[in-house]
């Protein structure tokens, strides 16, 4: 072992060689230092005793800017843009992406947490188990499954020529699957 340092000497004695660290007390010299340092001790101390309401102060402002930015939007679109309202461009697409995340946190921060137990049991548990009962009908269990599964299913056809408006055409009775077979087949 070489050397005049500690370490060097506490190795060189001990011949297991297990190396013995001394701690460092680094005590701050300058200005900058021991504000930053003072800073950060008083910042740790307050996050530890206000975190909740950080928590809560952090969701606020996060929200503000969200629906600010939302109202700012609005406003161009309104004022501004003078475009079309669509569901899939544009200023339609942040309706629906706020509404959804808008929906779920709603939903789970106050509907499931206040209203969930009466939700499950007044409405969840009786329809589950009228459906069960529905269910254990082999007939209908396997009406059903024909009606979910197939392609050619009366109950999709019922739906969709009551609603669509191209009664005549008859690419329309073909599914979306063949229709990408017909389109894609070299």
């Amino acid at each position: 072992m070489e050397g005049n340092s500690s370490v060097a000497r506490k190795r060189s004695n001990n011949d297991s060689a297990n190396i013995v660290h001394e701690p460092l007390d680094y005590e701050p010299s300058g200005w900058l230092q021991t504000t930053l340092v003072s800073f950060n001790s008083s910042r740790e101390e307050f996050v530890k005793k206000n975190s909740s309401a950080m928590k809560i102060i952090m969701t606020f402002i996060l929200n503000g800017l969200v629906i600010g930015f939302f109202i700012g939007c609005f406003f161009y679109w309104l004022v501004i843009s003078k475009e079309p309202l669509e569901l899939c461009y544009g200023f339609g697409s942040l309706i629906a992406f706020l509404s959804i995340v808008y929906f779920f946190i709603i939903y789970f921060t106050i509907v499931k947490r206040y209203c969930g137990d009466w939700f499950e049991s007044a409405v969840w548990n009786p329809a589950e188990k009228a459906f069960m009962k529905l269910i254990s009908l082999t007939g209908l269990a396997f009406l059903l499954f024909i009606a979910c599964s197939s392609d050619y299913s009366f109950s999709s056809y019922s739906v969709y020529y009551s609603s669509d408006g191209t009664q005549g055409d008859t690419l329309c009775n073909v599914s979306l699957i063949r229709l990408q077979r017909f389109y894609h087949t070299e």
